[in-house]
C-alpha cells in the first residue's frame, strides 16, 4: 500500500510536523508513504484553458506532473495544511485545482482520501475546509477516511502535533484492512 501525503504549507511548522509523524505511522504500518511539500514545487495555477477536457490530461508543465504521477500509484493520499480565514492554504487549493482531470475522466478511482489541518486560534472553524476535501475526494474517485483536526497552534510547540498526527496514521493504516466504506471519522 502507498500513501501520498501533500504538505500544504509554506515553512517547516506544524503541518510538516504532522506529515512527518503520520507517515512514519504509515511507515511503520507497512505502508510506502511519500511526502510532497507544495511550496518546494514550481506549481502554477489551473488556467481554466480545459485542455484537459479534451486530452484527460492538464496541458500546464510544472511540478504537478510528478504529483500526479504519485496521485496514479497511491492507495491514500492526505491533504494537509494549515487553516487560514476558514479555508486551505493557497497552495494547497491551488495543487487541488488541478485535479481537473479525474473530474472529467468521470470514473471511480478507487482509494481513499484525508486530511490533516491546524489552526492558531481555540476554536478554529475547520467545517469549510473539510467540506471542500470531502468534494474534492469525491471529484477523483476516492472514499473519505476522516480529518484530523489540530487547534490551538499558537500556544502549542509544532512538535505537540506529531502525536495526535501518529495516532491518526495509524488509524488511516488500517483502512486498508477494512476495505471500503471503513474511513475514520
Amino acid at each position: 500500500m502507498r500513501a501520498l501525503l501533500l504538505d500544504g504549507s509554506g515553512r517547516d511548522g506544524f503541518t510538516s510536523a504532522m506529515c512527518a509523524s503520520c507517515s512514519e505511522a504509515l511507515e511503520d504500518s507497512g505502508w510506502g508513504a511519500e511526502v510532497v511539500r507544495l511550496c518546494d514545487l514550481d506549481l502554477r495555477h489551473c488556467t481554466g484553458c480545459s485542455a484537459c477536457l479534451e486530452g484527460g490530461e492538464c496541458v500546464i508543465g510544472d511540478g504537478m506532473r510528478g504529483v500526479m504521477d504519485s496521485f496514479e500509484g497511491c492507495d491514500l493520499l492526505v491533504l494537509a495544511c494549515p487553516i487560514r480565514f476558514s479555508g486551505p492554504s493557497s497552495i494547497l487549493k491551488a495543487a487541488m485545482d488541478r485535479f481537473q482531470p479525474y473530474w472529467r475522466r468521470g470514473r471511480a478511482r478507487g482509494g481513499f482520501s484525508a486530511a490533516m489541518v491546524c489552526g492558531g486560534g481555540p476554536r478554529p472553524d475547520f467545517s469549510p475546509s473539510v467540506r471542500m476535501f470531502r468534494a474534492f475526494s469525491i471529484t477523483v474517485g476516492l472514499e473519505w477516511a476522516g480529518c484530523l483536526e489540530v487547534p490551538g497552534t499558537d500556544g502549542m510547540a509544532p512538535a505537540d502535533a506529531g502525536p495526535p498526527a501518529r495516532e491518526f496514521g495509524l488509524g488511516l493504516a488500517g483502512i486498508a484492512a477494512r476495505g471500503p466504506a471503513g474511513g475514520i471519522v
